[in-house]
């Protein structure tokens, strides 16, 4: 009897230690990443329409997109977006992430004319407004965007920025998603700002993947 005893303290007291480590220990959710690069120099100053008017925008040093990296962790996506060295200005460039979140081309916004079908269901553009250093958040439906709210943008080099936005901004999306970045600038009135001066990956070229 006090050998069996014994045999049931000693399975107790594995059963116990066994149980108290498990209730610390919860999995680690891993971080779901994408990346996309484009060649420098093939930016495009195209005209605008403006009050019935088709004007070209001055654009001294158009802001050439060249690698962007996302990073989708700990309930948020963060993004960093690379210009090719002196074509990025803190004040007056900026860029935004088109997402579709859901990948099916069918709901948000459509891509342009001529590129693979995407559906955009949200955009994170920075720096925006003019000089700030802020990121707003729009969610797009039927080819309206609506805001969502904004986050901070913070510059990790002279040609980089960087947004961390929850997830929970993005329709508590899990992450997944197909991603383009197109550069802009902000000019003087009455343009306010440019079409879309670089895309990457370039129109006709496949999204880049979160995964």
């Amino acid at each position: 009897m006090a050998i069996t005893l014994r045999r049931l303290a000693s399975v107790a007291l594995l059963v116990t230690a066994a149980a108290c480590s498990g209730s610390n220990t919860s999995p680690s959710v891993p971080s779901l990443t994408g990346s996309v690069t484009d060649p420098a120099g093939d930016t495009v100053i195209l005209p605008v329409l403006r009050d019935g008017l088709l004007l070209t925008p001055f654009v001294p040093v158009a802001p050439d997109l060249i690698a962007a990296a996302l990073d989708a962790s700990g309930g948020s996506l963060t993004a960093t977006i690379s210009f090719a060295p002196g074509t990025f200005s803190r004040t007056d460039s900026f860029a935004c992430v088109m997402l579709d979140v859901d990948e099916n081309a069918g709901t948000g916004v459509p891509s342009p004319g001529g590129d693979v079908p995407l559906g955009y269901d949200y955009s994170i553009c920075a720096v925006s407004p003019r000089a700030s250093t802020t990121a707003q958040v729009s969610q797009w439906s039927s080819g309206t965007a609506v805001g969502v709210g904004s986050v901070a943008a913070t510059f990790p080099s002279a040609d980089q920025v960087r947004f961390t936005v929850p997830l929970s901004m993005l329709g508590n999306d899990d992450g997944r998603m197909a991603f383009k970045v197109q550069s802009m600038q902000w000019v003087d009135l009455p343009i306010l700002n440019t079409a879309s001066i670089d895309w990457m990956p370039d129109l006709t070229r496949a999204a880049g993947l979160v995964r």
